[in-house]
């Protein structure tokens, strides 16, 4: 899926991929690298999380629980109704720092069918390179992902520095320790989403289409 970000102020596009492969993953063990002394909390926390997301993704595909697409998740399902599988969605961009992902969103479809969100992050220099809605677009992406398995609900650890994010998006009165997100709280974000990026496909000339979920996954 390709979806719109804001850069220096101009909108532009970036991409949003399946991890694959070890390589895939590597370059968000060097998020760290990129933290300098300026003390903002934000970026400690992009690449404390680039690290972790990685680790676990490793770890579960050491143990035969990655899915690398959602048919391969869907034949985990049908496998095992119960099984826990996890998914690392990657936002990308050729104009971003070589390729390198500018956003991460490791995902868990749990063993009664909900969705843990375990990480989702924007690179940490995302914001001196003054580009903003990585997070919208791979959130946008998840939820399409968990529409697609009919799950109930999506939920996530906040912190303080993430609870306004989720509290808006999702129109949430208060977010503590965890949100949740119900069909209609995710079906919420998606409107307000399609309905900013199809003004920002009509002034980009583009297919509106282009940028949303494929036409085969059906709202719910």
């Amino acid at each position: 899926m390709r979806f719109p970000v804001k850069r220096v102020g101009a909108w532009d596009f970036a991409e949003c991929v399946y991890a694959q492969t070890r390589a895939d993953v590597a370059p968000l063990r060097k998020w760290s690298d990129c933290i300098s002394t300026d003390g903002n909390p934000l970026k400690f926390d992009a690449a404390e999380y680039g690290d972790l997301a990685q680790q676990r993704w490793i770890e579960s595909l050491e143990k035969g629980r990655v899915a690398k697409s959602l048919d391969e998740v869907r034949i985990f399902k049908k496998d095992n109704p119960h099984s826990e599988v996890r998914v690392l969605l990657l936002a990308r961009a050729a104009w971003f720092r070589s390729g390198v992902p500018m956003g991460l969103c490791l995902l868990r479809r749990t063993w009664c069918n909900n969705l843990c969100l375990e990480y989702l992050a924007a690179h940490p220099l995302a914001t001196d390179d003054h580009i903003s809605g990585i997070g919208s677009g791979l959130l946008y992406e998840a939820i399409c992902f968990a529409r697609s398995l009919r799950v109930r609900d999506l939920w996530g650890e906040a912190t303080a520095l993430s609870r306004g994010f989720y509290e808006n998006v999702f129109d949430l009165a208060e977010v503590r320790d965890l949100f949740c997100a119900s069909k209609r709280r995710r079906l919420y974000f998606q409107n307000q989403c399609d309905r900013k990026w199809e003004e920002v496909a009509i002034r980009a000339r583009r297919l509106p289409g282009d940028l949303k979920c494929p036409p085969n996954v059906p709202k719910t």
